[in-house]
């Protein structure tokens, strides 16, 4: 498989991934910062409830709420850190960790 093509594979499993993490939001209000998180998590797949705070132009609770929602589905993963904890969005962690070997970088371990 050339890399172009490993490429494009890996863009789709990451767009299905993005489809399957909109469903699990979809009873979500339109506007919901749970919805907006998850667009943005497969560029920005390792977060701290401040950088979804200024990522998504929201307070520090509404963030907080939408990282503790995208947690109780699934889609996000917490380190057991008490204080700054960092949120891992580890499907899409997985998905690009399938890189060929020439482009890997080292796995994350939390």
């Amino acid at each position: 498989m050339s890399a172009c093509d490993a490429s494009m594979a890996r863009a789709a499993q990451l767009a299905a991934l993005r489809a399957d993490w909109n469903r699990r939001v979809a009873d979500r209000r339109a506007d919901s910062a749970s919805r907006k998180l998850v667009a943005a998590l497969i560029a920005t797949s390792v977060v701290t409830i401040n950088q979804v705070k200024r990522l998504l132009g929201v307070s520090f609770p509404a963030a907080n709420n939408a990282v503790a929602d995208l947690v109780s589905l699934g889609v996000l993963t917490g380190t057991a850190r008490q204080r700054n904890r960092i949120f891992v969005a580890r499907e899409a962690i997985a998905v690009l960790d399938q890189a060929p070997e020439q482009y890997r970088r080292p796995s994350l371990t939390l």
